[in-house]
């Protein structure tokens, strides 16, 4: 699947594309990379943040959302913030990727919803193997929801989830 990404930072915008065009489509495919441009040109974010659109290979933008401070374009791909825990954690803002190593059960705090930006994701991961026996839980703040539930519980090993949020209480698994 061919997907273009996309990302603005301040005033200049970046294209990395891998397309591959069919007679006919290099039209319509110009149209949705204009599409995303108007979108990443209307949005406001905060300083250090990045907007990023992925768009799939019949040209239809699959995400657009601010991305935060933690995300950072490269030449090879994109680098997301990262951080190894081996106990008790509670997630930043800046948190994108959260390779868990436990030694004993743990838990992840969330930050609240409210506090992050539309579609920003958390990707959690048991890097050991070890959430059979040292089960991961996660904890949304104050009244917010994962997937409706209260937390969510990994339980296998090398399990991983990724989640986003609607910016305002809840927290999806996709």
């Amino acid at each position: 699947m061919a997907r273009e990404h996309l990302t603005s930072h301040g005033k200049f915008l970046c294209r990395r594309a891998k397309v591959h065009h069919f007679a006919g489509e290099a039209a319509l495919a110009q149209a949705k990379l204009d599409q995303a441009i108007l979108i990443a040109n209307e949005v406001s974010a905060p300083a250090g943040s990045a907007f990023r659109i992925l768009i799939n290979k019949t040209r239809n933008i699959l995400n657009a959302a601010v991305a935060p401070a933690g995300y950072t374009p490269s030449a090879t791909g994109v680098v997301n913030n990262r951080v190894a825990i081996t106990s008790h954690y509670t997630a930043s803002t800046n948190d994108y990727y959260i390779g868990a190593t436990p030694t004993a059960s743990l838990g992840i705090e969330l930050p609240a919803a409210s506090s992050l930006s539309i579609g920003q994701s958390f990707l959690i991961k048991d890097e050991s193997g070890n959430a059979n026996s040292y089960n991961i839980t996660i904890n949304p703040s104050g009244s917010d929801t994962i997937d409706g539930e209260n937390n969510l519980i990994l339980k296998g090993p090398h399990i991983a989830v990724n989640l986003h949020t609607d910016g305002v209480s809840k927290f999806f698994i996709y």
